[in-house]
This record gives C-alpha cells, structure tokens and sequence, in this order.
C-alpha cells in the first residue's frame, strides 16, 4: 500500500520546496507505519496559471495514477512531522480521511506552537461545525485516493476552496480529527487575508459552516455550578454562540453579580432576550418565579424558542413579549442588522411600513409586579425607559441597562430624576452595562 504526498506549488513557493521535501524524506526514514511505499508528488506550476484546486486536483490524478491508495495533502511551505505516518498507523482501517491537531511556526521563528483553542479530537462533521473553522481543519491530512477523487477540490471557488472540500469529506465519509501532529504549518508572520486564517478566508469559511448548520439540529452544552443549558447553534462565530461553543455563558461575570445582587425567585423582565443566554441562567440558576422575554427579531425568536424548548424552561416563560419590542409607545419598526456575526447588535429603526410591533412596558405589564428588568435594546434604552414609567415607580425594581457611551451624561440624569443609584459598571466595546438600584 503506497502513499503519495502531494505537495502543490505556487511560483512564489519554489523555494520552501527543499525543506519540504526533506521532512518527507526524515519522515519516512523514521517510519513508513502502514505504508511500503511512498511518492513524493510536488504539482509545480511554474507561470502560475493555475489555481490551488487545479494543482491539488492535478495532484489526485498523479496519485492515482502512480497506483497510491492514500494522499497526504502538505502545502510547499509546511514540513511533514517526523512521526506522521507511524503515528497513522493506527486510524487508516477504521477511517477513510484522518486530520491532525493544527501545529504553526512562523517563518523565521524557531517556536513551533499548538493551537490552543482548536478542537483536539472529532469524528462528526457536528463536532467540525460548532466550532469557528479557524480552529478545526487545516490541509495537512491524510485520505484515501478514491475519497479524493470522489470530493476533488471545486475549481470554480476562488476563496476557502479548501474549507469546502474538507466540509465535503466529511459530510460523505468516515473522517477523524486525531490528538498528534501530522504536520508543521509555516506561515508568514503577517496572513494575507486570502489565506487560511486571512480575513477573507475567515469570512467565507464561516458562511459555508452556516449553509450547512441550518439543516442541522445541533446543540451545545454549557456546564455551570453542576448544571448544563443546552443551546442551539446555527453560527459559531456569533458573539454569543461562541462562547456557548467552548461551554460558557456570554456575559458570566454580570450574571453572577445579578444573581448575588438580585436572589432567587424573582420575576424578571427582559427586554432584548436575544437567543436566551440571560434567560436560561435566570431559570437553571437563579430559580427565576417568572420571566417576561421581550424580542422582536424573526432570527433571535427562532432560536430562543428553541433555547427554551431544549431546557424545559415554558413553564417560567410568559411569552407576551416574544414576537414584540418595548418602546414608548406602540409603533411598526424594521430590524438592522449593523454588526455581521452578532445577532445581539440587531436594533429597531421606525419604520411606517415595518411588520415588527412595539409596545410601551407599561402597556404589556399592567398590574405585573417584577423584581428586575434588564434592558439591551442597542441604543433604544431610553425610548424603553420612557414607556416603563408607571412599572418603575410602581415596583422599584433592580435593573440591568445597556448605555450607548455617548449616552452616559443623560442616563446619570435619568438616574439622578428617578432615584436610582450605580451598584456597578461592566464596560463593553461601544457601551457601558450598568446595574442600578432604587436609591
């Protein structure tokens, strides 16, 4: 059984072909684990002509052709790790393509780093989903050369074609991402954002990660004080799905300063409830009597009842607000998406012909008595303060409010106006989250 690596050339790269060659070479000598037999196909593309799926394609053909059952695919930079293929021997019967742990060295750098964020070890195509794809898969793999052929790399993709394939692979066949290093990517100290890595890259793998999570129904765990919340991903880049990806609530140290501030068995309004983050730990720690969730994004209502729903939480959940915005009055809006990833930066702008409902709290509310409200409603916290006047002074409540920081003198003047006082302050980007008490 013969291995080739393929290894494609770009003109500027010509001159990492040596060392490449001879990590093969060390590689092999050290150890040919499955194989008795080994090419080393470098795809060279003097004039550049061609694209990286061509010359990795081209490669394929090469493979077959020298009648190799499995590929390595090594960019001409990298260099293979001494143990590659011997530390292989034990996956290539159960798995038809097996990736290693992403290993980097900046170019004239002697540190050889393991990324610290990847995941380790994966044999779903689940597992390759929920986590940014910066920190799943990189090309240095080995796979079968039916496999190869059967995916091939897509030639009419200019950017993350590499992405697509190695998603391709692993929706149709059996794959694995295994706890060694195959091999040794070097990169130059400044990405260019065409590569892996780059901005564009980034960009374009995280739409193909979101295509295919959207006909998929996955979850991820989040362990907390001995309880897991479950909450659905469709993004994990989003500002909050990530941190629900490495098992974190967005936002930890406010919620357990709200818990050690506001108790238990309280009934909480919160207003901008996103896709439930603050919800689910109102419910599983805080013993939350009763929640009114106000949201009026299509896209955060999907996956918030689906937050709830998985968490077994409708029996605290008063759903009123769910489908709705507070504002001071009652009006039709439209939603603006300004930040790309970030569901949590979505806003209302008023609009005569908008389909989404804004109700003043007052209004929904009336005769609710409620111990807390958060309020996250990007750059409208007045406009809800304003339609909450008559709950505010009838109950006092502690709140959670989100100040844009051109906005800080007149919220200090609301407060000063309605006896509230800062218990505390967490900062954000372009905001301030203030926690206020009746004085």
């Amino acid at each position: 059984m013969k291995c080739a690596v393929v290894v494609p050339v770009a003109p500027d790269q010509l001159q990492y072909l040596d060392a490449c060659r001879s990590s093969v070479e060390r590689a092999w000598a050290h150890g040919s684990g499955p194989f008795d037999g080994l090419e080393f196909l470098p795809v060279e593309d003097a004039v550049g002509d061609a694209t990286p799926a061509e010359r990795r394609n081209r490669g394929v053909d090469l493979a077959r052709e020298k009648d190799c059952a499995w590929i390595f695919f090594l960019d001409a930079r990298d260099l293979l790790n001494l143990s590659a293929f011997v530390d292989f021997s034990r996956f290539h019967e159960d798995f038809d393509a097996v990736w290693g742990n992403i290993c980097e060295n900046k170019l004239g750098a002697n540190e050889v780093v393991v990324r610290a964020k990847q995941i380790m070890c994966a044999t779903s195509i689940d597992d390759i989903l929920s986590r940014a794809p910066e920190n799943t898969l990189r090309m240095g793999h080995f796979v079968r050369v039916e496999v190869a052929d059967a995916v091939r790399f897509d030639t009419e993709t200019e950017v993350c074609e590499d992405y697509k394939y190695y998603l391709d692979v692993w929706e149709r066949f059996r794959c694995a991402k295994v706890a060694h290093i195959f091999s040794i990517e070097r990169r130059p100290a400044q990405l260019d954002v065409m590569s892996p890595g780059g901005a564009i890259w980034n960009q374009v793998a995280d739409l193909l990660v979101a295509a295919r999570l959207r006909s998929r129904d996955i979850f991820c765990e989040v362990s907390f004080d001995d309880k897991v919340t479950r909450f659905a991903l469709t993004d994990p880049v989003d500002i909050i799905q990530k941190h629900h990806v490495y098992g974190q609530f967005f936002e930890i140290d406010e919620l357990t300063t709200l818990r050690e501030v506001i108790g238990t068995g309280k009934t909480i309004v919160e207003v901008g409830a996103n896709i439930g983050n603050h919800l689910a730990f109102y419910a599983q720690h805080m013993q939350a009597k009763k929640i009114f969730p106000f949201e009026p994004n299509p896209d955060s209502i999907s996956l918030l009842n689906r937050n709830i729903k998985a968490n077994g939480l409708e029996s605290v959940i008063d759903t009123r607000g769910i489908g709705i915005g507070a504002g001071a009055r009652h009006g039709t809006f439209s939603i603006v998406l300004p930040i790309e990833n970030n569901l949590g930066a979505a806003r209302l702008s008023e609009d005569k012909t908008g389909e989404l409902e804004v109700y003043p709290l007052d209004e929904r509310l009336a005769g609710e008595t409620v111990d807390f409200i958060k309020i996250d409603v990007e750059g409208m916290e007045f406009e809800v303060l304003a339609g909450a006047e008559k709950l505010i002074e009838r109950n006092r409540p502690v709140m959670m409010i989100e100040v844009f920081r051109n906005k800080i003198p007149e919220f200090e003047r609301w407060c000063a106006e309605h006896r509230y006082s800062v218990r505390t302050r967490f900062s954000c980007v372009n905001a301030v989250n203030f926690l206020v008490v009746a004085a």
